[in-house]
């Protein structure tokens, strides 16, 4: 090889030195293996399936949270009707020993009735995640996606059917409107039909946060979890490999500098003694 071929050569072999250089350096400071689509184009494909996999797992346990969060309202405004249902119930009771009732007595007994049942639909109206109301009737067919899918959706009505149609647990939807305690009897037989609606309805949320919703974090935490640990295989940097890398081509690099220093050197020499 001529002198002039053999220094072109080792131009090369230095800009190659020097391109292998940077991007072990680029690996080493951006953590990711794939900095470029040129560095392994399959790999950059698969990488950006995972990460757009793991966003919609993350935004579904975010939709998941928010229907724990919801239920857990809803169960605790429905806690607040059956505690006033229970006490509605006592005065029941109370207005059915006539033997010791008097004419005062029982309306000041239907008056704490009335000012309950207010309560009721102050409990109704008032109990909301955000502005969705949730025991006024309204919350009926609604969905929660809560995978990372399409079909990954559920609905969840609540209401109450103590009247023949759905409605909420005020005192009108619990059919508890225009009961008078003159009619023990009557009034007791409404207030556990009603408090049957609410226990009912407790229940099916429980069992919604439980069985549906929770099952799911879980659920989504593991999918989660593995799609990053399969993400991180194939786009980040392996910073024992990239190290050795680095430190090899630095070592290379000085060599090759070193080399051509002394070739620069002995080049007029050569030339000399050829020319001699």
């Amino acid at each position: 090889m001529s002198i002039g071929g053999s220094h072109l050569s080792g131009l090369g072999a230095l800009a190659q030195r020097e391109r292998s250089l940077q991007l072990a350096m680029a690996r080493l400071a951006s953590g990711q293996r794939i900095t470029r689509a040129a560095d392994d184009p399959a790999g950059l494909v698969i990488s950006q399936q995972f990460a757009s996999q793991r966003a919609g797992i993350d935004q579904a346990s975010a939709n998941t949270e928010s229907g724990i969060s919801m239920a857990q309202i809803a169960d605790g405004g429905l806690e607040q009707t059956q505690d006033i249902l229970n006490r509605q119930r006592e005065l029941a009771i109370q207005a059915g020993n006539t033997g010791t009732m008097d004419p005062n007595q029982l309306a000041a007994l239907n008056n704490e009735f009335k000012s309950l049942s207010t309560a009721l639909d102050m409990v109704a109206r008032n109990t909301a995640f955000g502005r969705q109301p949730l025991l006024d009737g309204s919350f009926q067919n609604k969905s929660f996606q809560i995978g990372p899918s399409a079909s990954g959706t559920v609905q969840v009505s609540i209401g109450s059917d103590v009247t023949g149609q759905v409605r909420g647990f005020d005192s009108a939807g619990l059919g508890l409107s225009g009961v008078d305690l003159a009619d023990s009897d009557g009034a007791l037989a409404r207030i556990d039909a009603a408090s049957k609606a609410v226990g009912t309805q407790r229940g099916n949320l429980g069992a919604f946060q439980s069985s549906t919703l929770e099952t799911t974090m879980r659920s989504l935490s593991v999918a989660g979890e593995n799609l990053a640990s399969a993400q991180s295989t194939i786009a980040d940097t392996d910073y024992a490999k990239q190290s050795a890398e680095l430190i090899r081509n630095q070592i290379l690099m000085q060599a090759g500098l070193a080399m051509r220093a002394q070739g620069n050197v002995t080049a007029p020499r050569a030339v000399q003694l050829h020319g001699g």
